[in-house]
């Protein structure tokens, strides 16, 4: 016999959820979630504030390595009375001269004498100490060859072209040499340079600050921008006698021993819309002073 559906009078259990139960049911779930997703958000950008800061601080290492890297090329085999920084260096621009602002040097390992009937189109093969200095040139690569002793070239009327360049056998092969009035003597030890098109004697690299992108200029050539949201750029000159000036005079160049080298860098904070910022300072010390 079948038995009816309906409740018994005295049976207490429930088939199911009433109206307000399943309306409590959904304030809880939409305020745990309204908890959830405020917290992800908080999470995300807090994640994403220390993201750019990280950023900011990689930003700075990055470009404070760049300027120091040059830093230490300052006045690298040049005349001797030529000091490594140039004059109109300041607190905000700082211009070094060097031998090569792309930094490619190679070390001649065997003497070469370039005979007087050498033209311009004469190859003269010169023997590197070792290939990795080889691999820094390339065929067309426009060069000079100093005498690091002195600063001096045995050969300044035109700038040399590289012919081509064999790292298994460590030659250089260089043309340009002509008109000479006797021939020319390299000895172990000069060193060739690459140096960019229609670069001046010697070489130079211009570091300052535009709006807010940090700058290097390589002899004649554009601005490179090599890192961005930076707000201060400042550069102190310190003296043989620990002296430290901002901007130097014509007779100070040559007693430069060290810059100090300070940036700052302003970063947006997301959530509260407020700017951070880092900075980072050094001491970098002029090897050729």
């Amino acid at each position: 016999m079948r038995t009816s559906g309906r409740r018994k009078p005295g049976d207490n259990r429930r088939a199911g959820f009433t109206l307000l139960e399943l309306l409590i049911g959904i304030a809880i779930t939409g305020i745990a979630l309204a908890a959830i997703y405020s917290l992800y958000i908080t999470m995300q950008r807090t994640t994403t504030d220390q993201s750019r800061v990280v950023d900011s601080q990689q930003n700075l290492r990055v470009a404070m390595d760049f300027i120091s890297r040059d830093l230490s090329m300052a006045g690298a085999i040049i005349y001797r009375n030529t000091p490594g920084i140039a004059a109109g260096s300041d607190a905000s621009t700082l211009t070094i001269n060097t031998a090569s602002s792309s930094g490619a040097f190679a070390l001649i390992s065997s003497s070469l004498e370039v005979p007087q009937s050498a033209t311009t189109t004469s190859n003269e093969a010169f023997t590197v100490e070792v290939p990795a200095m080889v691999d820094r040139f390339s065929a067309g690569d426009s060069v000079r060859i100093y005498r690091p002793q002195s600063g001096s070239q045995p050969y300044s009327a035109l700038p040399l072209t590289v012919q081509s360049v064999n790292s298994g056998t460590r030659t250089i092969t260089i043309a340009g040499f002509g008109s000479l009035a006797e021939p020319i003597q390299y000895n172990t030890g000069d060193v060739i340079v690459r140096i960019g098109a229609g670069a001046p004697d010697p070489s130079s690299i211009t570091w300052t600050l535009n709006g807010t992108d940090l700058t290097r200029q390589a002899d004649s050539g554009g601005q490179q921008v090599v890192a961005d949201n930076i707000s201060q750029l400042q550069f102190d000159y310190i003296l043989n006698d620990g002296t430290e000036v901002a901007t130097p005079s014509a007779s100070q160049l040559a007693d430069i021993s060290a810059v100090r080298v300070t940036l700052v860098s302003t970063t947006a904070k997301q959530a509260s819309q407020q700017n951070r910022q880092r900075s980072l300072s050094n001491v970098v010390h002029l090897r050729n002073h």
